[in-house]
């Protein structure tokens, strides 16, 4: 729950929070119809409700009442909510204990994805108890499936938890609300590509905090698993020999082996040239 302040706001009183315009305050709860309780990072304090825009509302006031509620599922696949799940990003799916959720699909080993009140979304399978579950064969799409397959496999550089929310309209950002732990698999300078619970992107490394236990590095393990690849470029890169292959942001290159003893560059070919580039520079089509 958060919301983004709409004008300035000075605090008076020691129990009070200050903020800018524009600032995002994770909401936190409301101590009456004017005022809320809200964090802006290690800040906590109380504030007018109406000087934000609330644009996730507290768990508390979304489902008081539940007036889109729709009746639980009695029979199919379908769970029983063991604990109250506020959810951790966007697209998980937020219940209270006792609810029961009907079941979609299993994604990965360790979450699910399901429906209630007319709202889908993915939830960890250690809040609930499996009632029905659903068929194997049903479990995976052949979107995820042909995902399976990805030329490449990464290893954890490291994590790190979100500072701010994140809301990109780019299809290959990678959205996020502020507290929101991410797994970093690729250093990118300024920008890092990460994975939160089964979404993967890039996004801004200012907009998150690196975790002071994460910060050893790995390097990435790439596997070959098809005779052709493509990729699209992500920044400009300009050769700097005739052994580098130059190109624009969102060129398609056609990939090649990865370089010898460097596993951070790669062969690859674009409009008949030939030459080599970082990998940090592209994501896999």
């Amino acid at each position: 729950p958060h919301g983004v302040a709409q004008y300035d706001f000075e605090a008076s009183h020691d129990d009070e929070i200050s903020f800018k315009e524009g600032e995002v305050i994770i909401l936190t709860g409301r101590m009456e119809n004017e005022w809320l309780k809200g964090k802006i990072g290690h800040k906590e304090g109380i504030f007018p409700a109406n000087f934000i825009e609330i644009i996730h509302p507290l768990h508390s006031e979304v489902y008081n009442g539940r007036p889109d509620s729709s009746p639980s599922p009695r029979s199919g696949p379908r769970c029983r909510a063991r604990f109250d799940f506020e959810g951790e990003g966007q697209g998980d799916l937020v219940f209270e204990e006792g609810d029961v959720i009907k079941l979609l699909k299993h994604v990965g080993t360790d979450w699910l994805q399901g429906e209630l009140d007319n709202k889908t979304g993915i939830f960890p399978l250690s809040f609930v108890e499996i009632i029905e579950d659903v068929p194997v064969e049903s479990q995976q799409d052949p979107d995820e499936q042909n995902l399976a397959t990805t030329v490449f496999d990464f290893e954890v550089l490291y994590r790190c938890t979100a500072l701010y929310d994140y809301d990109s309209a780019q299809i290959e950002d990678l959205c996020f609300n502020a507290g929101d732990t991410i797994e970093v698999l690729q250093d990118q300078g300024e920008w890092l590509k990460g994975r939160l619970h089964t979404r993967f992107g890039i996004f801004p490394k200012s907009f998150v905090e690196i975790d002071a236990a994460g910060k050893r590095i790995f390097k990435p393990i790439f596997k070959r698993k098809t005779e052709e690849q493509l990729a699209k470029a992500l920044f400009d890169f300009n050769g700097e020999n005739d052994k580098e292959l130059t190109f624009k942001k969102d060129d398609i290159i056609k990939l090649g082996e990865l370089v010898d003893g460097a596993s951070d560059w790669q062969w690859g070919n674009l409009h008949g040239n030939h030459g080599i580039f970082p990998v940090n520079f592209i994501t896999l089509l």
